[in-house]
């Protein structure tokens, strides 16, 4: 994890405007043999300041003031857990390095300083540790005392582990009471980090991780939260939104006239374009992402009706990270052409060709109508050997906008046969205390998710909301998170979030919300192929929101919100 530029105990007595400086004090000292034991835990109960302008102040270790654990283990190594609250903001951090205790001195290093401290053992429960302080205010050093008591409970803990570029630029984790009320701690990160919460009350958790992106001119305010979720190491890996570099396609293909052109490439991005003809198509877009610093993109042209249907798939080109790069393909291989049945009716539908390459997924053809949709859908789709298995992905939103039904299938083929899930959710939601009740699951789900939304286009703001919880939940609202945030966010207030679904999620891997978390964010496996079938049911609350938007801008919104979905 990314070092704080100050060593914890540097850090913690910031908090009470104090400066550490080092120190070895050799009286007072009730155990000169060293026969008291450090190894263990150890947690702060108190800080005593001695002679200070205010005289000797006393500071009860508490969630108002400060929490911190030592542990100190028989290797010589030990590890620091502290968090509270730093004018008014809570923090958590964490430390470590090595100590050594001898003749009633301890001595603890870490990359960026060495402490020498006196420790004077009262008896077999507790231990003082004293060392020097300073006021910048007049020079003066006043004396420090922190009083520790051995530590005997649950070790839970909580750590996050972001890589390949989750988030790309700062971000936050907030740590909740487990329903959600009260803030614990808050960690900041940047980039792929490690965030870690030590010696939690419960094995349990609620949290929120906060990520802050800039595209294209567009600021993009990306908030999870997890309410009442398994504890753990949680690896989260990347959303493929951090840019590579630029790209430029020379995309060669049969004379003819085409509906569409899709050109889709690593990370599962992809564009389309309507209306094609010629012989000849030379787009520049930017990357978002490579594997192991190469580049693969597949180029495809299709009719509607599956005719003249050609694509050639590129795989593992050299890339150079920033700078332009451009790559060549005929694109006169001809598609496989497969007809799909569905037992309701769909409106989008997208059949995917998936890699074995780090999760990348190549997006070969799709269907969209806003109308009534369809039960038949003549599909085209690319076969190439390293296609380890396809996916379809189909939709149907009613013309009232008030849900949504999706279903995912995966198979070595294209399945001919989509029965799509019956199952759905209905609920109430209270705007003036953003909360939802009633909640009603018809059928079976694994986890219930809500979305909450602000955009703003004249400020070229987007902040979504996705809030993650028990099937078994009756009233599910966002975790508090720090009003600090707010101008951090750039927004007023976090009533301007309005609702704009519940959802439920229905895996054939997964029987509830922990293992869906075991499968996606506490494994190292890949993120596609964790499932063959998943459905997901989208319920649209009566709001405000909702009924100041028209279909259209619904639609444009789902699109862009869809894209970046956990």
């Amino acid at each position: 994890m990314k070092k704080n530029c100050y060593s914890l105990i540097y850090f913690l007595l910031l908090l009470f405007i104090l400066f550490f400086s080092s120190c070895n004090k050799d009286d007072g000292v009730n155990d000169p043999n060293d026969s008291f034991n450090f190894i263990g835990t150890w947690k702060l109960v108190s800080m005593q300041f001695l002679g200070t302008p205010d005289g000797d102040v006393d500071v009860a270790a508490s969630e108002e003031t400060m929490i911190m654990y030592i542990n100190f283990s028989d290797d010589g190594t030990y590890s620091i857990s502290i968090h509270g609250f730093n004018n008014g903001m809570p923090y958590n951090e964490n430390d470590s390095g090595t100590w050594s205790a001898s003749n009633g001195n301890l001595t603890i290093t870490n990359p960026d300083t060495t402490m020498n401290m006196t420790y004077d053992a009262i008896d077999a429960g507790n231990v003082k540790i004293s060392l020097n302080s300073e006021f910048y205010s007049d020079g003066k050093i006043y004396p420090a005392v922190f009083s520790f008591t051995k530590y005997t409970g649950a070790n839970y803990y909580l750590k996050f582990e972001f890589i390949e570029s989750r988030y790309d630029g700062d971000g936050f984790v907030v740590l909740n009471s487990l329903d959600g009320s009260e803030v614990k701690a808050v960690s900041h990160f940047y980039g792929d980090d490690e965030v870690l919460f030590q010696y939690m009350e419960t094995e349990r958790a609620t949290f929120s991780m906060i990520g802050l992106e800039e595209r294209n001119g567009i600021r993009y305010v990306i908030i999870t939260s997890d309410i009442n979720a398994v504890a753990g190491t949680w690896r989260m890996s990347g959303r493929n939104t951090k840019y590579m570099g630029d790209v430029k396609l020379t995309i060669n293909f049969p004379d003819n006239s085409y509906n569409y052109l899709n050109v889709a490439y690593d990370g599962g991005s992809y564009f389309t374009y309507a209306n094609v003809s010629g012989t000849q198509m030379i787009p520049e877009f930017q990357a978002y992402r490579t594997h192991d610093g190469k580049f693969s993109v597949l180029a495809a042209l299709y009719n509607s009706d599956g005719t003249n249907a050609y694509y050639k798939w590129l795989a593992d080109q050299t890339f150079n990270t920033g700078t332009m790069n451009e790559y060549s393909l005929n694109a006169d291989n001809p598609m496989v052409t497969q007809n799909i049945t569905f037992s309701n009716y769909v409106d989008y539908i997208t059949v995917d060709a998936i890699t074995n390459y780090d999760d990348r997924i190549t997006n070969s053809v799709y269907y969209y109508s806003p109308g009534n949709g369809v039960m038949n859908q003549s599909a085209v789709y690319a076969s190439e050997d390293d296609f380890s298995s396809y996916q379809v992905y189909a939709r149907y939103t009613s013309t009232d906008q008030v849900f949504r039904r999706t279903a995912t299938r995966r198979a070595s083929d294209p399945p001919t046969n989509v029965t799509l899930s019956s199952n759905s959710i209905t609920a109430s939601y209270n705007p003036d205390t953003k909360t939802v009740s009633d909640i009603v699951i018809n059928g079976t789900a694994d986890q219930i998710g809500t979305r909450w939304l602000y955009f703003n286009n004249e400020q070229g703001l987007y902040v979504y909301w996705d809030v993650y919880t028990l099937t078994t939940a009756t009233i599910i609202k966002p975790p508090t998170l720090p009003d600090e945030f707010l101008e951090i966010l750039n927004i007023d207030s976090w009533d301007v979030l309005d609702i704009w679904t519940v959802s439920i999620l229905d895996y054939d891997t997964a029987t509830d919300m922990d293992e869906i978390i075991n499968m996606y964010f506490k494994t190292e496996s890949p993120y596609y192929g964790k499932f063959n079938s998943q459905d997901r049911y989208d319920y649209r609350p009566n709001n405000a929101l909702i009924n100041s938007l028209s279909q259209e801008e619904i639609q444009k919104i789902d699109k862009e919100f869809d894209k970046m979905m956990r």
